[in-house]
Protein backbone atom coordinates (compact mmCIF):
# COMPACT_ATOMS: atom_id res chain seq x y z
CA UNK A 1 0.00 0.00 0.00
CA UNK A 2 2.20 2.40 0.97
CA UNK A 3 4.45 2.16 -2.87
CA UNK A 4 1.32 3.26 -4.36
CA UNK A 5 2.42 6.74 -2.89
CA UNK A 6 5.88 6.62 -3.19
CA UNK A 7 7.42 9.46 -5.34
CA UNK A 8 8.18 6.66 -8.06
CA UNK A 9 4.34 5.57 -8.24
CA UNK A 10 3.72 8.84 -8.33
CA UNK A 11 5.51 9.70 -11.33
CA UNK A 12 4.38 7.13 -13.09
CA UNK A 13 0.75 7.63 -12.85
CA UNK A 14 0.97 10.71 -13.70
CA UNK A 15 2.96 9.95 -16.78
CA UNK A 16 0.13 7.27 -17.66
CA UNK A 17 -2.54 9.79 -17.53
CA UNK A 18 -1.42 13.33 -17.99
CA UNK A 19 -4.16 14.30 -20.22
CA UNK A 20 -7.05 13.45 -17.60
CA UNK A 21 -5.34 14.69 -14.37
CA UNK A 22 -5.03 18.25 -16.42
CA UNK A 23 -8.48 18.05 -17.83
CA UNK A 24 -9.47 17.32 -14.42
CA UNK A 25 -7.87 20.10 -12.38
CA UNK A 26 -8.65 22.47 -15.32
CA UNK A 27 -12.46 21.60 -14.57
CA UNK A 28 -12.32 21.71 -10.83
CA UNK A 29 -10.38 25.34 -10.92
CA UNK A 30 -13.28 26.33 -13.42
CA UNK A 31 -16.01 27.32 -11.35
CA UNK A 32 -13.91 28.94 -8.75
CA UNK A 33 -12.27 30.85 -11.63
CA UNK A 34 -15.36 32.28 -12.82
CA UNK A 35 -17.24 33.11 -9.22
CA UNK A 36 -14.02 35.06 -8.36
CA UNK A 37 -14.31 36.94 -11.35
CA UNK A 38 -18.14 37.50 -10.98
CA UNK A 39 -17.60 38.59 -7.17
CA UNK A 40 -14.96 40.49 -7.84
CA UNK A 41 -14.04 42.11 -11.05
CA UNK A 42 -17.94 42.66 -12.11
CA UNK A 43 -19.33 44.19 -9.05
CA UNK A 44 -16.50 46.90 -8.73
CA UNK A 45 -17.10 47.61 -12.39
CA UNK A 46 -21.30 47.97 -11.55
CA UNK A 47 -20.08 50.01 -8.37
CA UNK A 48 -18.34 52.19 -10.67
CA UNK A 49 -20.83 52.70 -13.58
CA UNK A 50 -23.65 52.88 -11.05
CA UNK A 51 -21.84 55.96 -9.01
CA UNK A 52 -21.35 57.86 -12.28
CA UNK A 53 -25.44 57.53 -13.30
CA UNK A 54 -28.14 55.13 -13.22
CA UNK A 55 -29.04 55.20 -17.17
CA UNK A 56 -25.09 54.30 -17.41
CA UNK A 57 -25.60 50.74 -15.56
CA UNK A 58 -29.16 50.48 -17.24
CA UNK A 59 -27.39 50.59 -20.85
CA UNK A 60 -24.52 48.12 -19.53
CA UNK A 61 -27.15 45.71 -18.74
CA UNK A 62 -28.82 46.09 -21.38
CA UNK A 63 -25.73 45.00 -23.55
CA UNK A 64 -24.89 42.51 -21.67
CA UNK A 65 -21.59 43.48 -20.80
CA UNK A 66 -20.90 41.57 -17.51
CA UNK A 67 -21.90 38.40 -19.46
CA UNK A 68 -19.41 39.45 -22.46
CA UNK A 69 -16.84 40.28 -19.52
CA UNK A 70 -17.00 36.63 -18.25
CA UNK A 71 -17.01 35.12 -21.90
CA UNK A 72 -13.46 36.72 -22.11
CA UNK A 73 -12.36 35.56 -19.02
CA UNK A 74 -13.15 31.89 -19.52
CA UNK A 75 -11.38 32.72 -23.01
CA UNK A 76 -7.95 33.61 -21.25
CA UNK A 77 -8.88 30.77 -18.59
CA UNK A 78 -9.15 28.33 -22.12
CA UNK A 79 -6.23 29.91 -23.36
CA UNK A 80 -3.98 29.39 -20.06
CA UNK A 81 -5.01 25.75 -19.84
CA UNK A 82 -4.26 25.23 -24.06
CA UNK A 83 -0.36 25.49 -23.62
CA UNK A 84 0.03 22.94 -20.58
CA UNK A 85 -2.26 20.44 -22.54
CA UNK A 86 0.01 20.74 -25.85
CA UNK A 87 3.10 19.73 -22.97
CA UNK A 88 0.87 16.42 -22.72
CA UNK A 89 2.40 13.49 -24.53
CA UNK A 90 -0.79 12.05 -25.63
CA UNK A 91 -2.40 14.57 -27.73
CA UNK A 92 -0.92 13.84 -31.37
CA UNK A 93 -0.17 17.04 -33.16
CA UNK A 94 -3.54 16.84 -35.24
CA UNK A 95 -6.01 17.34 -31.86
CA UNK A 96 -3.61 19.91 -30.78
CA UNK A 97 -3.74 21.68 -34.18
CA UNK A 98 -7.82 21.60 -33.68
CA UNK A 99 -7.28 22.57 -30.20
CA UNK A 100 -5.61 25.20 -30.88
CA UNK A 101 -7.59 26.63 -33.73
CA UNK A 102 -10.94 26.49 -31.44
CA UNK A 103 -10.05 27.94 -28.64
CA UNK A 104 -7.97 31.04 -30.10
CA UNK A 105 -11.68 30.97 -32.25
CA UNK A 106 -13.35 31.33 -29.56
CA UNK A 107 -10.84 33.87 -27.46
CA UNK A 108 -11.31 35.97 -30.47
CA UNK A 109 -15.00 35.77 -30.54
CA UNK A 110 -15.13 36.44 -27.04
CA UNK A 111 -13.01 39.57 -27.22
CA UNK A 112 -14.69 40.73 -30.49
CA UNK A 113 -18.33 40.78 -28.89
CA UNK A 114 -17.04 42.72 -25.90
CA UNK A 115 -15.51 44.94 -27.97
CA UNK A 116 -18.76 45.81 -30.49
CA UNK A 117 -21.15 45.56 -26.88
CA UNK A 118 -18.10 48.55 -25.51
CA UNK A 119 -18.66 50.20 -29.02
CA UNK A 120 -22.61 49.89 -28.64
CA UNK A 121 -23.18 51.26 -25.26
CA UNK A 122 -20.48 53.80 -26.16
CA UNK A 123 -22.85 55.32 -28.59
CA UNK A 124 -26.08 54.79 -26.38
CA UNK A 125 -24.02 56.63 -23.14
CA UNK A 126 -23.06 59.55 -25.82
CA UNK A 127 -26.47 59.82 -26.82
CA UNK A 128 -27.66 59.97 -23.11
CA UNK A 129 -25.12 62.65 -22.17
CA UNK A 130 -25.35 64.94 -25.15
CA UNK A 131 -22.32 65.97 -25.68
CA UNK A 132 -22.25 66.88 -28.96
CA UNK A 133 -25.33 66.10 -31.14
CA UNK A 134 -23.57 67.35 -34.51
CA UNK A 135 -21.16 64.35 -34.45
CA UNK A 136 -22.59 61.34 -36.07
CA UNK A 137 -21.98 58.90 -33.71
CA UNK A 138 -23.57 56.16 -35.34
CA UNK A 139 -21.57 56.31 -38.54
CA UNK A 140 -18.39 56.11 -36.54
CA UNK A 141 -19.65 53.14 -34.52
CA UNK A 142 -20.59 51.60 -37.68
CA UNK A 143 -17.14 52.14 -38.93
CA UNK A 144 -15.50 50.76 -35.75
CA UNK A 145 -18.20 48.06 -35.79
CA UNK A 146 -17.20 47.19 -39.77
CA UNK A 147 -12.86 47.19 -38.80
CA UNK A 148 -13.43 45.32 -35.69
CA UNK A 149 -15.79 42.26 -37.43
CA UNK A 150 -13.32 42.50 -40.65
CA UNK A 151 -10.23 42.13 -38.37
CA UNK A 152 -11.77 39.03 -36.18
CA UNK A 153 -12.51 37.58 -39.55
CA UNK A 154 -9.33 37.86 -41.21
CA UNK A 155 -7.60 36.73 -37.93
CA UNK A 156 -9.85 33.29 -37.63
CA UNK A 157 -9.18 32.64 -41.65
CA UNK A 158 -5.61 33.02 -40.84
CA UNK A 159 -5.57 30.65 -38.23
CA UNK A 160 -7.55 28.18 -40.24
CA UNK A 161 -5.49 28.22 -43.21
CA UNK A 162 -2.21 28.40 -41.33
CA UNK A 163 -0.56 31.61 -43.12
CA UNK A 164 -0.31 35.19 -41.89
CA UNK A 165 -2.80 38.00 -41.91
CA UNK A 166 0.03 39.83 -45.04
CA UNK A 167 -0.40 36.67 -46.77
CA UNK A 168 -3.89 36.59 -46.40
CA UNK A 169 -4.15 39.96 -48.41
CA UNK A 170 -1.55 39.00 -50.67
CA UNK A 171 -4.20 36.03 -51.83
CA UNK A 172 -7.28 38.30 -51.81
CA UNK A 173 -5.97 40.81 -54.11
CA UNK A 174 -6.79 38.16 -56.75
CA UNK A 175 -10.06 38.76 -55.34
CA UNK A 176 -10.50 42.42 -54.93
CA UNK A 177 -12.23 42.42 -58.35
CA UNK A 178 -14.94 40.54 -57.48
CA UNK A 179 -15.36 41.56 -54.17
CA UNK A 180 -15.47 45.38 -54.73
CA UNK A 181 -18.17 44.51 -57.31
CA UNK A 182 -20.51 42.17 -54.31
CA UNK A 183 -19.91 45.03 -51.87
CA UNK A 184 -19.88 48.22 -54.37
CA UNK A 185 -22.83 50.04 -52.66
CA UNK A 186 -21.68 49.58 -48.99
CA UNK A 187 -17.95 50.62 -50.30
CA UNK A 188 -19.39 53.70 -52.50
CA UNK A 189 -21.30 54.67 -49.15
CA UNK A 190 -18.56 54.19 -46.79
CA UNK A 191 -16.16 56.53 -49.04
CA UNK A 192 -19.01 59.11 -48.97
CA UNK A 193 -19.71 58.64 -45.99
CA UNK A 194 -16.24 59.52 -44.49
CA UNK A 195 -15.73 62.20 -46.99
CA UNK A 196 -19.22 64.39 -46.08
CA UNK A 197 -18.08 63.80 -42.61
CA UNK A 198 -14.34 64.67 -42.54
CA UNK A 199 -14.42 67.35 -44.89
CA UNK A 200 -17.45 68.92 -42.52
CA UNK A 201 -20.33 69.07 -45.52
CA UNK A 202 -23.26 68.12 -43.36
CA UNK A 203 -23.75 67.21 -39.37
CA UNK A 204 -26.13 66.02 -37.33
CA UNK A 205 -28.55 68.68 -36.82
CA UNK A 206 -27.97 70.47 -39.77
CA UNK A 207 -30.84 72.04 -41.83
CA UNK A 208 -30.80 70.48 -45.41
CA UNK A 209 -32.64 70.91 -48.81
CA UNK A 210 -32.50 68.64 -51.22
CA UNK A 211 -34.98 69.20 -53.60
CA UNK A 212 -34.48 66.10 -55.90
CA UNK A 213 -35.10 63.79 -52.65
CA UNK A 214 -38.46 66.27 -51.78
CA UNK A 215 -36.27 66.73 -48.14
CA UNK A 216 -36.04 70.20 -46.42
CA UNK A 217 -35.45 69.53 -42.73
CA UNK A 218 -32.73 68.62 -40.09
CA UNK A 219 -30.22 65.82 -40.48
CA UNK A 220 -31.15 63.44 -37.38
CA UNK A 221 -28.79 60.41 -38.23
CA UNK A 222 -26.05 59.83 -40.74
CA UNK A 223 -24.75 56.41 -41.28
CA UNK A 224 -22.83 54.54 -44.28
CA UNK A 225 -25.46 53.68 -46.44
CA UNK A 226 -28.30 56.47 -45.28
CA UNK A 227 -28.59 60.11 -43.93
CA UNK A 228 -32.00 60.17 -42.10
CA UNK A 229 -34.06 63.56 -42.66
CA UNK A 230 -36.33 64.65 -40.33
CA UNK A 231 -38.83 67.20 -42.36
CA UNK A 232 -40.39 69.96 -40.87
CA UNK A 233 -43.87 68.47 -41.54
CA UNK A 234 -42.57 65.76 -39.08
CA UNK A 235 -42.15 63.21 -41.92
CA UNK A 236 -38.97 61.39 -42.66
CA UNK A 237 -36.58 61.45 -45.51
CA UNK A 238 -33.89 58.78 -46.33
CA UNK A 239 -31.18 60.03 -48.38
CA UNK A 240 -27.95 58.15 -49.85
CA UNK A 241 -25.41 59.30 -48.63
CA UNK A 242 -23.41 59.33 -51.58
CA UNK A 243 -26.56 61.89 -52.69
CA UNK A 244 -24.32 64.57 -50.50
CA UNK A 245 -21.62 64.49 -52.94
CA UNK A 246 -23.25 64.02 -56.40
CA UNK A 247 -26.63 65.90 -55.76
CA UNK A 248 -27.44 69.93 -55.40
CA UNK A 249 -27.58 69.88 -51.68
CA UNK A 250 -28.19 73.16 -49.51
CA UNK A 251 -26.96 73.61 -46.17
CA UNK A 252 -28.12 76.10 -43.88
CA UNK A 253 -25.57 75.89 -41.54
CA UNK A 254 -23.48 78.59 -41.89
CA UNK A 255 -26.45 80.88 -41.62
CA UNK A 256 -26.92 79.97 -38.34
CA UNK A 257 -22.56 80.06 -37.46
CA UNK A 258 -22.49 83.80 -38.75
CA UNK A 259 -25.79 84.86 -37.08
CA UNK A 260 -27.67 86.59 -39.59
CA UNK A 261 -30.47 85.41 -41.70
CA UNK A 262 -31.65 87.00 -44.68
CA UNK A 263 -35.18 88.50 -45.55
CA UNK A 264 -35.68 88.88 -49.27
CA UNK A 265 -39.32 90.03 -50.01
CA UNK A 266 -40.88 92.83 -52.15
CA UNK A 267 -43.99 94.68 -51.75
CA UNK A 268 -45.61 95.43 -55.20
CA UNK A 269 -47.33 99.00 -55.43
CA UNK A 270 -49.73 100.48 -57.27
CA UNK A 271 -47.86 102.15 -59.88
CA UNK A 272 -50.71 104.71 -60.71
CA UNK A 273 -50.53 106.07 -56.82
CA UNK A 274 -46.18 107.00 -58.04
CA UNK A 275 -46.56 110.42 -58.23
CA UNK A 276 -44.61 114.01 -57.44
CA UNK A 277 -44.97 115.29 -54.03
CA UNK A 278 -46.31 118.54 -52.63
CA UNK A 279 -44.31 120.56 -50.42
CA UNK A 280 -47.16 120.52 -48.07
CA UNK A 281 -46.90 116.20 -48.39
CA UNK A 282 -42.94 116.50 -48.22
CA UNK A 283 -43.15 118.60 -44.94
CA UNK A 284 -45.21 115.96 -43.55
CA UNK A 285 -43.50 113.13 -44.28
CA UNK A 286 -39.92 114.44 -43.03
CA UNK A 287 -41.63 114.66 -39.66
CA UNK A 288 -42.46 111.26 -39.87
CA UNK A 289 -40.49 108.89 -36.73
CA UNK A 290 -36.61 107.97 -38.05
CA UNK A 291 -36.89 110.74 -40.67
CA UNK A 292 -36.01 113.94 -39.26
CA UNK A 293 -32.49 113.33 -39.14
CA UNK A 294 -32.13 112.10 -42.22
CA UNK A 295 -34.42 115.14 -44.20
CA UNK A 296 -32.05 117.15 -42.42
CA UNK A 297 -28.93 115.97 -44.02
CA UNK A 298 -30.87 115.33 -46.87
CA UNK A 299 -32.62 119.07 -47.34
CA UNK A 300 -32.58 119.12 -51.45
CA UNK A 301 -34.85 116.20 -51.44
CA UNK A 302 -37.48 117.19 -49.38
CA UNK A 303 -37.91 120.82 -51.70
CA UNK A 304 -40.74 120.43 -53.86
CA UNK A 305 -38.50 121.67 -56.82
CA UNK A 306 -36.72 118.69 -56.90
CA UNK A 307 -39.46 116.90 -58.07
CA UNK A 308 -39.34 114.26 -55.27
CA UNK A 309 -41.60 111.70 -55.99
CA UNK A 310 -43.56 109.54 -52.61
CA UNK A 311 -41.64 106.59 -54.28
CA UNK A 312 -38.39 107.48 -53.43
CA UNK A 313 -39.14 108.60 -49.94
CA UNK A 314 -41.06 105.68 -49.16
CA UNK A 315 -37.87 103.93 -50.63
CA UNK A 316 -35.33 106.49 -47.74
CA UNK A 317 -37.90 105.72 -44.96
CA UNK A 318 -38.01 102.27 -45.41
CA UNK A 319 -33.99 102.60 -45.07
CA UNK A 320 -33.92 104.56 -42.32
CA UNK A 321 -37.08 102.22 -40.32
CA UNK A 322 -34.39 99.28 -40.72
CA UNK A 323 -31.45 101.19 -39.39
CA UNK A 324 -33.11 101.94 -36.70
CA UNK A 325 -34.43 98.16 -35.74
CA UNK A 326 -32.40 96.53 -33.23
CA UNK A 327 -32.96 93.16 -34.87
CA UNK A 328 -31.67 93.83 -37.97
CA UNK A 329 -27.88 93.73 -38.82
CA UNK A 330 -26.30 97.08 -39.71
CA UNK A 331 -22.84 96.20 -40.73
CA UNK A 332 -21.37 93.04 -41.94
CA UNK A 333 -24.22 91.76 -43.77
CA UNK A 334 -26.36 92.87 -47.14
CA UNK A 335 -28.02 95.87 -46.55
CA UNK A 336 -30.50 97.20 -49.60
CA UNK A 337 -33.31 98.81 -50.34
CA UNK A 338 -34.23 98.30 -54.05
CA UNK A 339 -36.93 99.50 -56.86
CA UNK A 340 -37.30 96.45 -59.18
CA UNK A 341 -38.25 96.38 -63.07
CA UNK A 342 -42.08 97.24 -63.18
CA UNK A 343 -44.06 94.22 -63.75
CA UNK A 344 -47.77 93.65 -64.47
CA UNK A 345 -48.37 93.05 -60.97
CA UNK A 346 -47.17 96.80 -59.94
CA UNK A 347 -43.20 97.73 -59.59
CA UNK A 348 -41.82 96.14 -56.47
CA UNK A 349 -39.69 97.31 -53.50
CA UNK A 350 -37.45 94.80 -52.10
CA UNK A 351 -35.71 94.32 -48.71
CA UNK A 352 -32.83 92.61 -48.90
CA UNK A 353 -31.68 92.58 -45.12
CA UNK A 354 -30.18 90.33 -42.18
CA UNK A 355 -31.89 89.50 -38.79
CA UNK A 356 -29.86 89.16 -35.80
CA UNK A 357 -31.83 86.07 -34.91
CA UNK A 358 -31.37 83.09 -36.66
CA UNK A 359 -34.43 80.99 -35.01
CA UNK A 360 -37.17 80.11 -37.89
CA UNK A 361 -40.13 81.77 -35.21
CA UNK A 362 -37.78 84.64 -34.37
CA UNK A 363 -36.95 84.95 -37.67
CA UNK A 364 -40.57 85.27 -38.80
CA UNK A 365 -41.80 87.42 -35.61
CA UNK A 366 -39.60 90.38 -37.15
CA UNK A 367 -39.88 89.82 -40.83
CA UNK A 368 -43.57 90.34 -40.00
CA UNK A 369 -43.83 93.07 -37.99
CA UNK A 370 -41.76 94.76 -40.84
CA UNK A 371 -43.73 94.62 -42.96
CA UNK A 372 -46.79 94.64 -41.33
CA UNK A 373 -45.23 98.48 -40.55
CA UNK A 374 -44.67 99.38 -44.13
CA UNK A 375 -48.00 97.90 -45.18
CA UNK A 376 -49.68 100.15 -42.90
CA UNK A 377 -47.87 103.34 -43.32
CA UNK A 378 -48.11 103.17 -46.89
CA UNK A 379 -51.39 105.74 -46.99
CA UNK A 380 -49.25 108.24 -45.33
CA UNK A 381 -47.24 108.29 -48.41
CA UNK A 382 -50.45 108.37 -51.07
CA UNK A 383 -49.05 105.18 -52.25
CA UNK A 384 -50.85 101.83 -52.25
CA UNK A 385 -49.91 98.22 -52.75
CA UNK A 386 -51.16 96.41 -55.41
CA UNK A 387 -53.92 93.92 -55.33
CA UNK A 388 -55.72 92.32 -58.14
CA UNK A 389 -58.96 92.78 -58.29
CA UNK A 390 -61.21 89.94 -58.55
CA UNK A 391 -63.76 88.63 -60.86
CA UNK A 392 -66.69 88.41 -58.12
CA UNK A 393 -66.10 92.16 -57.67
Amino acid sequence: MENLFTIKSLYTFYAEYQLLIILFIMVIFLYPFLISAKTVVLPGISKLIGYKSKKYAEILHKKNLSGRIIKVFFALYLEFWSDLLDQSNLINNVIIKIKDVVITTYVIFAITSLILAIINATADLYNVRELNRKIAIELHTQILRIFVVVSAILAIFSLVIGISISSLFTSLGAAAALLTFVFKDTLLGLIASLQVTFQNIIQVGDWVTLPQYNADGDIQKITITVVVIRNFDNTYTTVPTSAFLTTGVKNWRPMFEMGGRRIKRAISLDMSTVKICTQKELNAIKKLPYMLEFAAENKPLFNQENQTTNLTTFRHYIGQYLKNNKNIHQEGFTFLIRTLDPTPNGIPIEIYVFTKDTKWLNYEEVQASIFEHLLGILPIFKLKAFQAISSSQ
